[in-house]
């Protein structure tokens, strides 16, 4: 459920909102990787570069994949 409303708060524009629930999420164990998605583009949107990039290393590393998509964007 948390990862829906983050990802409807990323749509509607309320990137510190995205933050806020996919930090905590993330912090509680949530096995959804989705949330470091949605947690990239909040930062991105936002023009926090480094931290975006910062998550998709952290998500790279949990997903043991790379996200060359994401990075990219």
């Amino acid at each position: 459920m948390a990862y829906t409303v983050a990802l409807a708060h990323l749509h509607a524009g309320h990137y510190d909102d995205v933050i806020a629930v996919s930090r905590r999420a993330l912090r509680f164990g949530s096995g959804n990787l989705g949330f470091y998605n949605v947690l990239s583009r909040a930062y991105a949107m936002k023009g926090m570069i480094a931290e975006a990039h910062a998550i998709i290393d952290e998500w790279e590393k949990r997903a043991n994949a790379p996200q060359p998509l994401w990075r990219a964007l």
